[in-house]
């Protein structure tokens, strides 16, 4: 056969044949196919994956802006509570700028939705600390006490609630503007006599540092007792109004518990000096018995426990009330036992500049939660970086899982507290602290 007959013979070229001129079998025409619709596959999954990961990683994610918490300050504070009776806890931001005495606390009021609205409330312009609420004047409604810390003769702020929230200032009514000198900075209420009528307990720095003392400043705590005009007048016959510096840009522990379940109203506080447990004896006076029940400093034999921030509640179920405290180096959680009425340290873990914490069921599993919030890295007042918060959650009685929480960009680890938003928990954060504006946090869990 000649060549030129080859030529006439040769197959033509057909569209799918490429460059090789020839038609290819069916078969690796269909491998061919395959190989595409894997390829193309695996592009649609490599896009698909990361989106699916970062939706079932449980977390705390910030809801904040679309809650409608907007604020970004300086700040010293929060504290929630019920105010108008509606839709649950609201919220009530404490901004701090001695710089300019005195910008704005906001309260947050909490709608059906979950989402908050800011009250348009003009508050006094005051130096504001630590601040709680309570129904003090027994008419129904919730109001509202602070810890004034201006200057050396700054006195206690109690605002009465009107019916749709605190606006009243009767500190001058109620007594507490005599009497009441010095740097305040936390409050809590108590009925310290048993007398039925609510009192309340301040605290006061002392001076840089808190300790030892600035002489112009060393003024001790104070124990106000309400009298049956529903005035206050300081006691001094209890035995808790003493010389215990607060920390002066912290919003530390201090708050009233039943510690040995007898039905009397006993104090909890926090200072340099380590925590204070002061039992109530039948209404009578208060004895330290910080130490006698273990809560103890490792370190330091004989000597409390140090703390920045404490707790006190039931964490794991039993039916008895336990404590969860963080100083700058360590969360400590101390279970009580039963018979006793001590406590032993059960848990404990290291944190970075622990400052305050909070405690709640934040993903609803029935186990209590524990965070820890981490204040700046350095104590000058100037911007640096926030250091870590931690997320201890529970996981099956007192057992805890910590996770490290991302840093801010901007802004400087101040308070916290657990907030029940439309049935459940979140943890609200401040993050103003030291001359450092930064960004109230809504924390809510994301399964």
């Amino acid at each position: 056969m000649t060549v030129d007959h080859l030529k006439q013979h040769r197959p033509k070229r057909g569209p799918e044949d490429g460059k090789a001129g020839l038609r290819p079998p069916a078969t690796a025409r269909i491998f061919r196919t395959l190989m595409r619709l894997v390829a193309a596959a695996l592009v649609l999954l490599v896009m698909i994956v990361p989106v699916a990961t970062a939706q079932t990683v449980p977390g705390l994610s910030d809801v904040s802006l679309a809650h409608g918490l907007n604020d970004f300050a300086r700040t010293y504070s929060v504290t929630v509570a019920d105010v108008d009776g509606q839709n649950g806890q609201d919220i009530f931001v404490v901004n701090h700028d001695p710089q300019t005495c005195c910008p704005q606390p906001i309260l947050y009021y909490s709608n059906a939705d979950g989402s908050f609205t800011a009250s348009p409330f003009v508050w006094p312009t005051k130096d504001r600390h630590g601040c709680a609420f309570h129904d003090f004047n027994a008419d129904g409604l919730t109001d509202l006490g602070c810890a004034i810390g201006y200057s050396s003769n700054s006195n206690v702020e109690l605002d009465k609630n009107l019916g749709s929230g605190p606006s009243k200032t009767v500190s001058q009514q109620r007594g507490t503007t005599s009497n009441s000198v010095g740097r305040y900075r936390t409050l809590s209420w108590l009925d310290a006599n048993h007398d039925g009528r609510i009192d309340f307990y301040v605290s006061h720095y002392a001076g840089p540092g808190g300790n030892p003392p600035t002489p112009a400043d060393d003024l001790p705590n104070q124990l106000w007792l309400q009298q049956s005009d529903k005035t206050f007048v300081v006691d001094t016959s209890m035995g808790i109004t003493k010389k215990d510096s607060a920390f002066k840009d912290a919003d530390s522990c201090n708050f009233s518990a039943d510690i040995n379940a007898d039905g009397y109203d006993d104090l909890v506080y926090c200072s340099p000096e380590g925590l204070k447990v002061w039992v109530n004896n039948g209404g009578v006076s208060f004895t330290d018995e910080t130490v006698a029940r273990g809560l103890v400093n490792s370190n330091t034999p004989g000597a409390p426990v140090m703390a920045q921030d404490a707790e006190f509640g039931d964490l794991n179920g039993d039916g008895f009330n336990d404590f969860v405290i963080v100083n700058a180096t360590t969360m400590t959680v101390f279970t009580q036992n039963p018979a006793s009425g001590t406590f032993s340290k059960s848990y404990t873990h290291a944190v970075v500049s622990g400052l305050n914490l909070a405690v709640g069921d934040v993903d609803g599993d029935g186990f209590k939660d524990i965070y820890t919030v981490g204040s700046c890295s350095s104590a000058a007042n100037t911007r640096r970086s926030d250091t870590r918060d931690f997320l201890f959650k529970g996981v099956d009685g007192l057992k805890y899982s910590p996770t490290i929480e991302p840093a801010l960009a901007n802004g400087c680890g101040d308070d916290v507290r657990a907030v029940d938003v439309a049935g459940h928990t979140d943890f609200v954060v401040v993050n103003g602290r030291r001359h450092i504006p930064g960004p109230t946090q809504l924390l809510e869990w994301t399964p």
